[in-house]
């Protein structure tokens, strides 16, 4: 197939594309392999089998487990369900209702049986995430991985929600190391997207200079849907694109992962490439190389000097002041506690203990000298500067915002099923209460968006009551009957709130546009 993409270069001898300066990433900060601060992390374990000693990792960083809360919770809903759906089985319905609502009873008892046996099969399942490596343990086994001996990480996942209800959530991690070995993970697992972060930041760090090195010697990097070179970047072998003439890279987070790259001679409407973030090997460390090349194309940087000085605003002379924010809840701010930090780089860290007095206020600032970055020339660190952070939003009220949401969609469609079948006031008034019960609800289900909730609610709750009275009409008019089966009016009632979501989500749209 013929194609007018131009094609990749293969080295600085035959290219016709100019080639961009690299990196001096001596200067970069790092977590994992350089100095940093890490919060709260575990020093316990010192006596036990396998414990950080033992395993010559470094610093335990975060520790996770089985998710036993979350699994038992739906394990526990779906019993109830089952048990629910059971009972109605055995009541007198008709043969054919009976069946159905036993079939669905066993199928939701299945699926509680499954959750437990996942609970079951992996309930001593744990992952270390350490400064040098990662060890997971199963079945009694422990497996210990060094980052510098691992080849690449690969994440996938898809959350779907609604005003923040979780409607679909998967997450994969595979982990493929350089003696062919591969780890996988899952939502099996609590805190999966807290290990995905720390797993990818932890390999960007410890193959960044591999990856810049291979640059220097004009080699390409291979991140799987995406190749880059010092010349520009490739996408599945197809089409080349200079980096002089890359207009942005974005990365959306809304569903999934997903990135999209523009050409600067290009439509505003199309991109040059749109890819699955779960397709692209080492996501953190290709972007951190892309968004790098991106940004000296634009610049015009020639040299290394030069680039250091155009990307960069860190000065030549560094006192070591460091800052960080130290976040804290509303309980441990109601009374005196503690956090412990641990500065410096790895097998070398310093522990401090914060002490935070009762009352504390978002913004009070504590300095500790000598604990911040250390005199490359010798001499005294210079001095770390922790800000503290109180929570805005408890646990209790992020539930209770989740309750409310339930409750204003109960309370909607019981709401209009009376005001539909069983209502003794007239049309005005019917209609009337359709409109209040729908501002009620409104309000109750969109949790930050009150206004737009109540309008919507109100409009919607109206315009729903209409559609069930002209669907009445029309099946009286046509059929000489309201329905065709039970059921049918449950139906016709989520298909009549559309109206009511569609101008939520507007209205919602214009005040998001205003406030930008």
């Amino acid at each position: 197939m013929i194609t007018n993409n131009p094609t990749e270069p293969v080295n600085a001898a035959n290219s016709k594309y100019k080639p961009q300066p690299l990196p001096d990433i001596s200067k970069w900060s790092s977590r994992f392999t350089g100095w940093s601060i890490w919060f709260d992390v575990s020093d316990s374990g010192h006596g036990a089998s396998n414990s950080p000693q033992d395993l010559e990792l470094g610093l335990l960083i975060a520790e996770k487990r089985v998710a036993t809360k979350r699994i038992f919770r739906w394990t526990a809903l779906f019993v109830v369900i089952a048990v629910i759906l059971g009972v109605l089985a055995f009541l007198n319905f008709g043969l054919s209702t009976t069946l159905v609502l036993g079939a669905i009873a066993l199928i939701f008892f299945c699926a509680a049986l499954y959750r437990f046996m996942t609970w079951y099969l992996n309930k001593d399942l744990k992952i270390g995430i350490f400064r040098e490596g990662f060890a997971l343990t199963k079945n009694g086994k422990t497996q210990k991985f060094f980052w510098r001996d691992l080849d690449y990480v690969r994440e996938k996942w898809r959350k779907a929600s609604f005003e923040e209800v979780i409607q679909e959530n998967r997450h994969k991690i595979e982990i493929y190391a350089l003696n062919g070995q591969k780890v996988e993970m899952d939502r099996t697992f609590e805190n999966i997207e807290e290990i995905g972060g720390l797993i990818q930041l932890a390999m960007a760090e410890y193959l960044l200079p591999g990856r810049i090195e291979t640059l220097k010697n004009d080699g390409t990097c291979d991140f799987g849907s995406f190749k880059i070179s010092r010349y520009g970047i490739t996408y599945r072998d197809k089409k080349f694109l200079p980096w002089n003439k890359v207009k942005e890279l974005n990365v959306q987070t809304i569903g999934q992962t997903t990135l999209t790259i523009s050409e600067l001679d290009g439509s505003k409407w199309t991109t040059w490439a749109t890819e699955n973030g779960g397709t692209v090997l080492n996501l953190r460390l290709f972007l951190i190389l892309a968004y790098w090349l991106i940004n000296a194309a634009k610049n015009n940087v020639t040299d290394e000097t030069d680039e250091t000085d155009a990307l960069t605003s860190s000065e030549d002379q560094f006192d070591g002041t460091e800052y960080c924010k130290l976040f804290v809840t509303k309980k441990q701010a109601q009374k005196d506690s503690q956090r412990t930090l641990y500065v410096g780089t790895s097998k070398q860290e310093r522990r401090l203990v914060v002490k935070i007095p009762a009352g504390v206020k978002s913004g009070t600032v504590y300095r500790f000298p000598d604990y911040g970055r250390p005199n490359p020339k010798g001499g005294a660190a210079g001095i770390l500067n922790v800000e503290i952070t109180v929570e805005a939003v408890t646990q209790f009220q992020a539930n209770w915002e989740v309750a409310q949401m339930t409750i204003g969609v109960i309370l909607f469609i019981l709401g209009m099923i009376v005001l539909i079948s069983e209502s003794a006031f007239d049309l005005i008034m019917s209609a009337a209460l359709a409109v209040l019960l729908g501002g009620i609800c409104g309000t109750l289900i969109s949790i930050r968006k009150r206004w737009a909730g109540v309008i919507s609610g109100a409009i919607g709750g109206g315009i729903s009551y209409f559609i069930h009275i002209i669907y009445l009409i029309l099946m009286y008019q046509f059929f000489g009957r309201e329905s065709f089966w039970n059921y049918e009016m449950v139906v016709m009632l989520f298909i009549s709130v559309l109206p009511g979501i569609g101008l939520y989500m507007l209205l919602t749209k214009k005040r998001n546009k205003k406030n930008t």
